[in-house]
C-alpha cells in the first residue's frame, strides 16, 4: 500500500470536491485498474511502482510515474504554467 503524501491528498480533494465524472482522475498501478478506470470513462495515472511505465501505458494510463513525488513535480508545472498563460492574457 503506498500512502499519498498530505499536499498531493489536499491537492486532489480541492480539485475533486464536489465530485462529477470530468473532475475525477484514477491513480492506478496495475494495467488492470487502468484498464478498469479507462472502461469507467475515467482518465488514468499510471503509477509505476510494481509495474514498468510502458506496460500500464499500453493498458491506456494517459501518463506513467514513476512515484508520487513525481505526480507532484508534473502537478506543479501545470500550475505554473495555468498561472503564466493566464497572466499572459490578462496584460
Amino acid at each position: 500500500m503506498h500512502r499519498v503524501p498530505i499536499r498531493l491528498n489536499s491537492v486532489l480533494k480541492t480539485w475533486c470536491m464536489p465530485l462529477c465524472p470530468v473532475q475525477v482522475l484514477a491513480l492506478e498501478d496495475s494495467p488492470a485498474g487502468v484498464r478498469a478506470a479507462v472502461a469507467a470513462k475515467l482518465p488514468a495515472v499510471g503509477l509505476a511502482t510494481s509495474r514498468p511505465k510502458e506496460s500500464l501505458i499500453e493498458a491506456g494510463a494517459v501518463i506513467a510515474v514513476t512515484d508520487y513525488e513525481e505526480l507532484m513535480a508534473l502537478i506543479e508545472t501545470q500550475e505554473q504554467t495555468q498561472a503564466e498563460a493566464q497572466a499572459a492574457a490578462e496584460s
